[in-house]
């Protein structure tokens, strides 16, 4: 069947260009230095050879090692249609004779895509393997498709969002009769093939912004109990790190592949891929490590954005590192920013060469400002603490409940003994950051200031027994509310969000956030010699800022490389993705090489 997965993957992905038919002939005929291509699956047959290159099975085949990706990433470059851009001469650019990126005529574009697939069922044209020597009657198959239109329409959905063809996914949805779309997880499996190269969070976001179209359902828990923001983390560890994933979920152990390693998220690679076909080809279950590099600005971006759009569904309980008590027998589910904290600890124990956790400080970031509309709830959830040692006797209950914080402290002495010097920095500068975000809401809900703002606080409460209130009562949350995340900062403009900034009196973290939305807006790595992070930004920095509250030892703010941005380091224009020109004062970037870069317009929705 995998083949006719490929036929849908292929289809959907070059819908509007290049051949109208894809035959055996095209998918098959460049398929080389492999077992057979009726082999090539996402889930390949079970004797092939693992992953691990030193397995036994693997000898018999290509060597794993000599198969590689290109090394860079691709990138995806947000921007207003109407802005002035200076596109290459045609001179300039590369002029390709290859008729997959021929435009098709308008009547072609109308075809229902869905009868394509129908098409190709009946007509088996896609296949290497004869109708009589398949252990299924393909005629009963094509019929009871036929019959079965919106079944059909659904498979055709999620081709278009596993092909990253938002033109196409767009129509799907328009040509939709069914009110509400039930029995698909659209978003999920948006996250779980996002590409930062091509498409970033185009695809997440229309299909987040048009509810309408689906059961909301559908945009909470799947079928394996993941929230969206779950199938997200767990694409950084999937994509970024050597983390076996049963150790996020138990029902992995033993699983022979990942879904959605056809797509790499940076762009280096799809099913399509020379380098992926003869991999696979060659009897590899999965992705190797030598494939995979440190969680960089490409996906940094793209997940950052996806997170952004979940401001609705509102968060649930994670699905990831989810256990239960042997002695109670409760149900131990963490909260969105627990699953973060130990994702980032997971990311640190395996991390790839060149990590430094700047993308979990990212994500950090964004989850606060996103679920700050409604201010933010930090909670505690029960804790496991096998999670952090699982080698650990399983006598007795074994949980407690703990802020996100308080666990990311347990985690680390846990955390000293992995990852490189710089890694280890990477996660002291997260946790310093959730800490001090955590205490601000704290400071709310317990009505007890954190260190260093005794002050304040003791200000604020004369504040109003001066104005007559002299209990303390329930009336005094909502004031301090008001105070804290509510009140003016010596910023260049006031945060104009309904629930005020999301940093509360914490003037450092606004600056923080605005230098790491610069450093995604304006570098990436162009040789494999250099650095990962740009000269302009470093974890050493971010770390003096925390622990001495001053943003000036930030390059970005030190220069004055940055324009106006509010207390929650949001700049004036464009919330949801900001653009270069909205952020910086000048030109510093060098994100101009255009053969690797997708210019992506706004969505109007």
């Amino acid at each position: 069947m995998h083949e006719f997965w490929y036929f849908g993957f292929i289809t959907a992905k070059h819908w509007g260009h290049g051949p109208t038919h894809w035959t055996v002939h095209d998918l098959w005929q460049n398929f080389h230095n492999a077992v057979s291509p009726g082999l090539l699956a996402p889930t390949p047959p079970a004797h092939l050879s693992s992953l691990d290159a030193q397995s036994p099975g693997s000898r018999r085949h290509t060597n794993i090692q000599d198969l590689l990706p290109p090394p860079l990433c691709r990138w995806s470059i947000h921007i207003s249609m109407d802005d002035n851009i200076e596109w290459l001469d045609e001179d300039a650019q590369e002029v390709s004779a290859d008729t997959s990126t021929q435009a098709w005529p308008r009547e072609l574009i109308s075809e229902p895509f869905e009868q394509k697939l129908q098409d190709g069922l009946e007509s088996n044209s896609f296949s290497t393997v004869e109708t009589t020597q398949l252990p299924f009657d393909l005629g009963y198959v094509s019929q009871a498709a036929r019959k079965s239109q919106q079944e059909l329409w659904k498979e055709g959905l999620g081709f278009a969002i596993m092909g990253r063809n938002f033109e196409l996914l767009e129509r799907l949805m328009k040509d939709t009769k069914e009110s509400k779309i039930q029995g698909i997880y659209p978003a999920h499996l948006a996250a779980t093939y996002l590409d930062g190269g091509k498409t970033c969070c185009r695809i997440m976001r229309l299909l987040l912004r048009r509810p309408d179209k689906f059961d909301r359902e559908v945009f909470k828990q799947d079928s394996k109990g993941y929230t969206i923001f779950d199938v997200l983390m767990l694409r950084i560890l999937r994509s970024h790190s050597s983390t076996p994933l049963e150790v996020v979920n138990d029902n992995l152990r033993g699983a022979q592949g990942y879904a959605g390693e056809e797509v790499d998220i940076c762009g280096r690679w799809d099913a399509e891929s020379d380098t992926y076909r003869k991999l696979i080809g060659s009897g590899a279950l999965k992705v190797p490590l030598s494939w995979k590099h440190k969680f960089c600005h490409t996906s940094i971006q793209a997940i950052c954005h996806c997170i952004y759009d979940l401001s609705w569904p509102f968060p649930a309980p994670s699905g990831l590192f989810r256990r239960r008590c042997f002695s109670c027998g409760l149900l131990l589910e963490l909260q969105p920013l627990h699953a973060m904290v130990l994702t980032a600890l997971q990311l640190l124990r395996n991390a790839m060469d060149g990590e430094d956790l700047f993308g979990m400080i990212c994500c950090l970031f964004q989850w606060v400002i996103t679920n700050n509309e409604n201010l933010l709830d930090i909670s505690k959830s029960h804790i496991s603490t096998h999670i952090l040692q699982e080698d650990m006797d399983h006598d007795g209950c074994a949980h407690e409940e703990l802020y996100p914080s308080e666990l990311a402290m347990r985690a680390d002495s846990i955390a000293q003994h992995y990852g490189s010097p710089e890694a280890r920095k990477g996660w002291a500068a997260f946790v310093l950051i959730l800490r001090q975000i955590e205490e601000q809401y704290r400071w709310v809900s317990e009505m007890h200031p954190p260190p260093g703002y005794e002050e304040e606080h003791e200000a604020i409460l004369e504040e109003y027994r001066h104005g007559g209130i002299s209990d303390y009562g329930p009336n005094l949350k909502d004031l301090l509310t008001e105070d804290i995340f509510l009140g003016s900062l010596e910023f260049p403009i006031e945060c104009d969000h309904e629930s005020g900034s999301a940093f509360g009196r914490n003037t450092c973290l606004g600056h923080i956030w605005a230098a790491c939305q610069a450093e995604l807006l304006t570098y990436r790595r162009q040789q494999e010699s250099h650095l990962w992070l740009s000269q302009y930004f470093t974890i050493d920095a971010v770390l003096e800022c925390l622990r001495t509250g001053d943003p000036g030892v930030l390059p970005h703010v030190k220069n004055g490389m940055l324009k106006p941005y509010c207390a929650c380091g949001v700049y004036r224009r464009n919330m949801e993705s900001p653009q270069r020109e909205h952020a910086c004062t000048s030109y510093f970037s060098n994100l101009d090489d255009w053969h690797r870069t997708s210019f992506l317009p706004p969505l109007e929705y």
